[in-house]
């Protein structure tokens, strides 16, 4: 149930500690989140890729 994009792989949720667990590419090896922060950089990088994504196709 894992997800790879560029922003580092998403590995799932942990229901009982509502975290997610994020593992990025180096330097950073993972990331542990609480579901509000992984709902927040979700909600960020989703953006950025609306923002990338617009940028190309306004070329």
């Amino acid at each position: 149930m894992s997800q790879s994009s560029d922003f580092g792989t998403f590995i799932g949720t942990d229901p009982e500690t509502q975290t997610v667990v994020v593992v990025f590419p180096q330097p950073v090896k993972q990331l542990v989140l609480t579901t509000v922060q992984a709902q927040a950089l979700a909600t960020a990088l989703m953006q950025r890729v609306l923002l990338l994504e617009n940028s190309e196709g306004a070329e």
